[in-house]
C-alpha cells in the first residue's frame, strides 16, 4: 500500500503585518497549524553571489520577531512561547519615509532595540548588499 501525504501552504498577514503560514496536513487526519517560513536569499554584490537563511514567525509552542542588525549585519531573532505574553517594546521611532512610528524592541545579544521586520514581503532590498533583485526561495515551514 502507497501512502501519500499532502501538505498545502497558504500565507497571511495579520493586522501588525507579520507574515504567516497556514499549513495544512492532509495525513490520516487533518491538522491546521500556523507556521513560520525559513526563506534562503540569494543575491549578488560585486559579481559575487551571497546566500543566507531568515526566518519569520515562530512555530506551533513559540512565536518569534525577527529583526536586522546592522552592526553585526545578522539577522536576529526575538523568541517567545506562545502561552505568554508577546514582548512589549522598549522605545519608537518615527519613520520619515513612510510617516509610521515604529516599535522598537531589544534583541538578545544586540546592544540597541531593533524595529521588527514583519515578513519576507516587506524586505524590499538586501540587507547585506543593497541589491534590490535578490531573489527569495521558501525553504522550511517552521511547526
Amino acid at each position: 500500500m502507497r501512502v501519500v501525504r499532502l501538505f498545502l501552504s497558504l500565507f497571511r498577514e495579520d493586522s501588525n503585518g507579520t507574515q504567516h503560514t497556514l499549513v495544512l496536513d492532509a495525513g490520516s487526519v487533518w491538522k491546521l497549524t500556523f507556521a513560520g517560513c525559513g526563506y534562503q536569499i540569494t543575491s549578488t554584490h560585486d559579481g559575487k553571489t551571497v546566500r543566507y537563511m531568515v526566518t519569520f514567525g515562530g512555530g506551533q509552542l513559540f512565536d518569534q520577531y525577527t529583526a536586522f542588525d546592522p552592526v553585526s549585519k545578522n539577522f536576529v531573532y526575538l523568541e517567545w512561547p506562545r502561552d505568554q505574553k508577546t514582548p512589549k517594546p522598549v522605545g519608537a521611532i518615527w519613520d520619515d519615509q513612510t510617516g509610521q512610528t515604529l516599535d522598537l524592541y531589544q534583541f538578545p545579544g544586540v546592544k540597541h532595540p531593533l524595529p521588527v521586520r514583519p515578513s519576507i514581503m516587506a524586505m524590499k532590498v538586501c540587507p547585506l548588499t543593497g541589491d534590490k533583485d535578490f531573489k527569495v526561495q521558501e525553504s522550511i515551514a517552521i511547526d
